[in-house]
């Protein structure tokens, strides 16, 4: 018979006198040794009242869940709703449903929750991994000749690693005897020490909601899953694959404009806008390179400023216009690494893509006609990246002299206005050369001119080079 596994959470097994304290509104029943910690977490209203009025009592699955999604969301400063798909046919508790798409928790079952089951340490020790994985928390991994506690033997294998991550790291204890008992029941206040022991291992930006980005009335989140943003947004306008290996689908703003995210293992690990309405703590589309105190960033230029907090970096892309005002904001884990076929060709299409819907989302916001994608301009763009790359030059003009008039001119291309734009660019990302097109005044007066009603795109990557020659040539008919 299959075991049944339940997956439950808790921390110290100290039998301390509890007490009844009314706190921000609130009347929290609980251990004296808890009472601090659950004050914060009631303060920062990261833990459902009716849940810290019986912090003392045993942890059910279906409080667990609601313990660690009101935890989630709030350190991400938003709320998550699941998709209209009901996991579980014994439990329609949201939370639940949150959780189990989040990754944070399972069923016992493919179709039973068992809301009502208990929670033991060992099972709350693998939850609280998740979600402090999920969290973008780095935490020290143990040393296998550790031994975290006198009794690990009787912890199961599966929970083994992440009982002695979390002891080594200060988030987990035992009792006085230095037993965990991995197998007895936990309860909520357990629950809630440990996670807000993880909480203080965050930096600033993961503390305070920081890994999320205000678009309007909307909220997206670094660890938000895909079908929490889908929800949100809707169907992408298209699908891509990065240089870092994310899964990036390109999504419509409310106001009309532009939200890229990139997803890892179903999780959103890098965030790009550049929507007329988005806040990020103090910084806004109204933030310009003059008011920014650049001592904390790692670099910074007309072009873009750099600022990396924890496991956080914050790309600023500023607009070529006088004031130099921010023009996008990208986010992303300091993790992702570019692959190692980064050069091979894999992405020439998707840096297309990309730039595609990245210029018309800039022209979106500023109230511009879209372009459209030509097929026999995309033709000439790509002839000439491959000459770039051929002659491994940079350049507006031809190996035989000709601009891009002569070049558009004798593919049968009809218009009344054109231009052009290229980039060579070490790192491949679409990101970075829409950023430097949009801080030149020149290739920005491309992107943004009225009159274009088409487009071209041809990005080609040099293996010789490791970089990417890009084109970009427009017209109006």
């Amino acid at each position: 018979m299959k075991e049944r596994r339940r997956w439950q959470a808790a921390l110290c097994l100290l039998l301390l006198l509890l007490m009844t304290v009314p706190v921000f509104g609130a009347s929290i029943t609980c251990s004296s040794w808890a009472r601090p910690t659950l004050e914060q977490a009631a303060e920062a209203n990261l833990v459902d009242s009716t849940l810290l009025a019986k912090a003392n009592k045993t942890a059910t699955r279906a409080e667990l869940a609601r313990l660690v999604v009101d935890f989630y969301a709030g350190q991400l400063g938003g709320q998550y709703t699941a998709s209209n798909q009901k996991p579980f046919t014994d439990t329609e508790d949201l939370s639940v449903a949150v959780a189990y798409e989040l990754g944070l928790m399972s069923g016992v079952s493919a179709t039973q929750f068992d809301p009502n089951g208990t929670v033991s340490r060992e099972q709350m020790a693998s939850v609280v991994m998740r979600l402090m994985k999920k969290l973008g928390i780095q935490l020290a991994a143990p040393s296998s000749a550790t031994k975290a506690f006198g009794d690990e033997s009787s912890i199961s294998s599966w929970a083994l690693y992440d009982v002695k991550t979390l002891k080594q790291n200060g988030l987990l204890s035992g009792d006085e005897a230095g037993l965990f008992h991995p197998k007895t029941s936990c309860t909520i206040e357990q629950v809630i020490v440990v996670m807000m022991q993880g909480a203080g291992r965050m930096s600033n930006v993961a503390a305070t909601a920081t890994q999320g980005l205000q678009l309007g009335g909307q909220a997206v989140a670094l660890g938000e899953s895909e079908s929490s943003i889908g929800a949100k947004f809707g169907q992408p306008k298209a699908t891509t694959t990065s240089i870092y290996g994310t899964t990036r689908k390109m999504y419509q703003t409310a106001d009309g404009t532009f939200l890229l995210v990139g997803f890892s293992n179903g999780s959103a690990a890098e965030i790009f806008t550049n929507s007329k309405s988005f806040r990020y703590g103090e910084i806004s589309q109204q933030t310009t390179y003059g008011q920014l105190n650049f001592s904390s960033y790692t670099s910074y230029s007309v072009e873009k400023a750099v600022k990396k907090d924890g496991n956080v970096t914050m790309t600023l892309y500023f607009d070529g216009a006088t004031s130099h005002p921010v023009e996008g904001i990208y986010l992303a884990r300091t993790s992702l690494q570019a692959g190692a076929n980064l050069y091979d060709g894999s992405f020439d299409g998707d840096v297309e893509t990309e730039l595609f819907y990245l210029i018309n989302g800039t022209r979106a916001k500023r109230g511009l006609s879209l372009l459209n994608r030509n097929a026999f301009s995309d033709a000439v763009a790509k002839a000439h990246a491959d000459e770039m790359k051929k002659y491994l030059k940079g350049s507006y003009l031809s190996a035989d002299g000709k601009n891009v008039f002569e070049r558009m001119d004798g593919a049968n291309i009809s218009y009344e206005e054109a231009g052009e734009n290229i980039c060579t660019t070490v790192s491949g990302d679409a990101l970075e050369i829409y950023g430097w097109w949009m801080s030149n005044i020149s290739t920005r007066a491309n992107l943004l001119e009225d009159s274009f009603t088409d487009v071209g795109i041809g990005a080609v990557a040099v293996p010789q080079r490791s970089c990417f020659y890009v084109v970009a040539d427009f017209f109006g008919r």
